[in-house]
């Protein structure tokens, strides 16, 4: 009987002692998980912050270079894109030209492409106004892939638009795989935005001081 109670008080102690270490480990992992989501938060009230700042930068010029040049400094610092390219409608509303195409540093010959042409992200991601975000495998190849530029893996496309009007298209593009989550997309669309935004200003300041030089003229 002595021999059988000292048995049950060992596996007792045992149980006891796994069951501590247990909930050891499941506090550990909470630790961790609330520690990971106060990094998150504090990420994303930095984030929320640079935006506010380069909104205001960038929605403050009516120049048109000075806006591209912002943007193409705050793209590169906020999110991965090895390629970066800003077009603009011309117009004719019919026709997307390059004002802005850059590959690692390196800027890439003129692109232009038609609104309706069917095999170009750019042209359709403008023509139908909406967001595209393509993952590619390595060793796929897509049809508007440039001779001669680095591949892409990971490509997010947005329009250029101030209320019902289009002005463009912008591309952030990168070798890596999955490089744009929900994140990397919000920010993208908020430098959109400004972008847009901005651009639509400095055309009105453009327009506005050619009819004031006219009408000087004009007396």
């Amino acid at each position: 009987t002595k021999e059988a109670n000292n048995r049950a008080l060992t596996l007792q102690v045992r149980h006891e002692t796994e069951r501590a270490q247990s909930e050891a480990a499941h506090n550990k992992q909470l630790a961790v998980a609330e520690a990971k989501r106060g990094d998150a938060l504090h990420q994303a009230n930095a984030t929320l912050e640079d935006l506010a700042v380069i909104g205001l930068e960038i929605m403050g010029s009516l120049n048109a270079q000075a806006v591209l040049n912002a943007l193409n400094h705050h793209v590169h610092k906020l999110l991965d894109s090895t390629t970066f390219g800003i077009l603009l409608l011309e117009p004719d509303g019919k026709t997307l030209v390059t004002v802005l195409n850059m590959e690692d540093g390196q800027e890439l010959p003129e692109e232009r492409y038609a609104l309706d042409d069917p095999h170009s992200n750019l042209a359709r991601c403008a023509r139908e106004r909406i967001e595209i975000n393509m993952a590619l495998e390595p060793g796929m190849v897509y049809a508007t892939q440039i001779r001669g530029t680095m591949v892409t893996l990971s490509a997010l496309y947005a329009p250029m638009l101030v209320g019902a009007r289009l002005f463009g298209a912008i591309t952030i593009q990168s070798p890596k795989p999955h490089a744009y989550g929900e994140r990397e997309t919000a920010i993208f669309r908020t430098l959109c935005a400004y972008g847009g935004i901005a651009l639509a200003n400095g055309t009105a300041f453009e327009a506005a001081e050619q009819a004031r030089q006219l009408a000087e003229q004009a007396q």
